[in-house]
C-alpha cells in the first residue's frame, strides 16, 4: 500500500497500461487491479527475501505443480526446456520452487548496479540449488551449455527489448519483445515451455507448466523467429 502511495510515476504506468490493455474494463477495475499487483508484488519481495528459509518440505507442502509431464518427458531425453516466464505471480520463487523439485534449474538474470543488493539476491536465488547465468557474452556461452547438458534455462521474456528486438502487437499494441528464446530454441534444439507461479487465496501456489510452443520450421529463419515469439505473446496474453 505504501508504494502505491508514494511511487507516482509506475502507479500512473500501471493504470495507463491497464487501461491500454483493457479497454472493455471499468475505471473500478483498472484501480483494484493495479492496487492487488502492488500488494501481490510486495509479498513477493518478502517472499525472495526469504528464499533461503525454503526446502523440499515447504515446495512440497506449499506448492501445486500441474502440467509438468511435457517438462519432465524432456529432461528424461536429456532435452534441454527453456521455461519461458513473466514478471507474473511470483517468478522469484518459480525458480527457486523448481530447483527444489530437483529439477536442474538455471535462471537468467541481469546483474544489479548495486554490488551489495547483487550479492545479496545472488546468494538468496542460489540458496534454492538453482544457478544463476548473468547476461553478456560468457552468459552466453554458460547458458548453450546449460540447455545442451539437458537442463532447464529460466528466462522471463516479457521486457522491452529495446532496438534489438521484434516490432509485434501485445495487447493491441506494438511492442520492441526479445527473440533470444526463439533463437536458442532453434539452436540448442530445447523445447520452449511456459510457465507461471500464481499466488492462490490460502497463501499457497500453483505452478502452471502451459504446452510446449511448436518451433516455426519455414525454411525461413527470420520468418520462423516471428511465428515463434507471437506464438509466446499469444500465450502470455490468453494466461
Amino acid at each position: 500500500a505504501l508504494t502505491w502511495i508514494l511511487l507516482a510515476q509506475p502507479r500512473r504506468t500501471a493504470l495507463r497500461n491497464l487501461r491500454l490493455g483493457f479497454p472493455e474494463k471499468d475505471e473500478a477495475w483498472v484501480r483494484r487491479t493495479a492496487r492487488e499487483t502492488y500488494r501481490q508484488l510486495g509479498s513477493s519481495l518478502g517472499e525472495m527475501l526469504q528464499l533461503p528459509r525454503f526446502n523440499k518440505a515447504w515446495v512440497a507442502r506449499n506448492v501445486r505443480f500441474v502440467g509438468m509431464e511435457p517438462l519432465e518427458a524432456c529432461l528424461a531425453q536429456g532435452r534441454g526446456v527453456i521455461a519461458l516466464g513473466s514478471h507474473f505471480g511470483n517468478w522469484e520463487l518459480q525458480g527457486g520452487a523448481w530447483a527444489l523439485r530437483g529439477y536442474p534449474t538455471a535462471v537468467v538474470a541481469f546483474p544489479q548496479s548495486n554490488r551489495l543488493v547483487d550479492e545479496l539476491i545472488l546468494k538468496n536465488r542460489e540458496s534454492t540449488g538453482m544457478k544463476v547465468i548473468y547476461t553478456g557474452h560468457h552468459g552466453t556461452a554458460q547458458l548453450l551449455q546449460h540447455l545442451k547438458r539437458g537442463g532447464v534455462a529460466g528466462i522471463l521474456a516479457d521486457q522491452n527489448a529495446g532496438k534489438d528486438g521484434l516490432r509485434l502487437p501485445f495487447f493491441g499494441r506494438d511492442c520492441s519483445v526479445a527473440k533470444a528464446p526463439a533463437v536458442l530454441a532453434r539452436k540448442t534444439g530445447a523445447a520452449l515451455i511456459p510457465g507461471f507461479l500464481v499466488r492462490e487465496k490460502d497463501g499457497t501456489f500453483t505452478n502452471y507448466a502451459l504446452p510446449e510452443i511448436p518451433i516455426a520450421q519455414t525454411g525461413d529463419v527470420e520468418r520462423d523467429i516471428v511465428e515463434t515469439t507471437k506464438a509466446w505473446l499469444k500465450v502470455q496474453e490468453d494466461f
